[in-house]
């Protein structure tokens, strides 16, 4: 065995594979929080706040034309 030390031994492949895993879940949690931490609300950075909503235009309101119930038939005859 060239190189290799009897008294430490390789590490596990599972060790490998569960470091990987964890590397896997942490990554985008690292990538999602520095992404929240960039980001700005504008508050800090001095931007004009957004202009607020005008008012709806008052319509005026139209007649209606009730038109009831269609006569029946009985009643014509």
């Amino acid at each position: 065995m060239r190189g290799a030390s009897p008294e430490i031994p390789a590490q596990p492949q599972h060790y490998i594979l569960t470091m990987k895993k964890l590397i896997q879940l942490i990554a985008p949690a690292g990538v999602a929080l520095a992404a929240l931490a960039l980001t700005s609300c504008g508050c800090c950075t001095g931007e004009a706040k957004a202009p607020s909503l005008r008012s709806l235009p008052k319509f005026k309101e139209l007649p209606t034309i009730d038109y009831g119930d269609p006569p029946s038939t009985a009643e014509s005859k």
